[in-house]
């Protein structure tokens, strides 16, 4: 299987449980970019992130649980 980390959808996240699927991980090459290009492309998404994070954060009523409580109980 090969994976490729790019500029992509907010949200999605790559998790590594295992040891044994950490150790067959391997670096294939890597691409440089246009940093005049990709930084205002990042910057914004990252604003725009920042921004719907604080407006989620107003609907929330405060339960005082935190993400382990939250996947302990049997999670999202």
């Amino acid at each position: 299987m090969s994976l490729s980390l790019e500029f992509g959808n907010l949200g999605k996240q790559i998790f590594i449980k295992s040891e044994e699927a950490f150790e067959r991980l391997s670096f294939v090459e890597s691409e440089a970019i246009d940093g005049e290009l990709y930084y205002p492309r990042k910057e914004a998404r990252d604003n725009e992130a920042r921004e719907k994070y604080n407006e989620l954060l107003e609907t929330i009523d405060d339960t005082g649980d935190y993400i382990n409580d939250i996947l302990k109980k049997g999670g999202i």
